[in-house]
């Protein structure tokens, strides 16, 4: 069976274990302060996820949403972050913001399909938050950020050997590449012009 991101959303949404309650009383997501609408998510490793850390949890959700917050992410990091509703014709909204709340940098709704992702790269903090466009709504949020992915860049400086083998086995002293060799050969070149027009003058 084809893996879907909606499947894998909702495999990491069970390792919730129970509510969102139960991740709070494991200090998994933290609070920032008493009575505040705003939790910081600690992804942790687990050995059935190979790569990277995740966090999965699940609650319910009104017009006044729920803030989380993830910190310390690398640029070389990539993330995902998926929103799951009950229902999929709920209206559930997920927005990621980096620095003011008020401006997210990428929205969007569960409405039709019942799921809604985001695949990010950022450095530092980044924000989530999670609203209903009505009622109280059930939902799930997987978030997970993977292992550092270094590109691979070829070195600026090569061995001198390897440089000679690319030359065809001549050196920057030698050879048709050697800049020496073309100021001669551009020399002679209008030596040979300038025999050309006193020998057409002559006649």
């Amino acid at each position: 069976m084809k893996i879907t991101p909606l499947h894998r959303a909702r495999w990491l949404c069970r390792m919730a274990a129970g509510s969102f309650c139960f991740l709070l009383l494991l200090g998994l997501v933290l609070p920032f302060c008493a009575g505040a609408q705003e939790f910081k998510i600690v992804p942790k490793q687990d050995p059935r996820v190979p790569n990277g850390k995740v966090m999965a949890l699940q609650g319910t959700v009104g017009q006044g949403g729920e803030k989380f917050i993830i910190e310390g992410l690398g640029i070389l990091q990539p993330v995902e972050v998926t929103l799951i509703s009950k229902d999929p014709n709920a209206d559930l909204t997920l927005q990621l913001c980096k620095f003011d709340w008020k401006k997210p940098e990428r929205s969007g709704s569960t409405k039709g399909t019942g799921i809604q992702t985001f695949k990010i790269r950022t450095e530092g903090d980044l924000k989530i938050f999670v609203a209903a466009a009505q009622g109280e709504n059930p939902y799930q949020l997987a978030v997970w950020v993977g292992d550092e992915v270094r590109p691979g860049i070829r070195p600026a400086f090569i061995p001198k050997d390897e440089y000679k083998k690319l030359k065809g086995g001549m050196g920057t002293g030698s050879g048709f590449g050697s800049p020496v060799l073309w100021i001669i050969a551009f020399l002679l070149g209008a030596i040979l012009v300038v025999l050309i027009v006193f020998l057409k003058r002559g006649r």
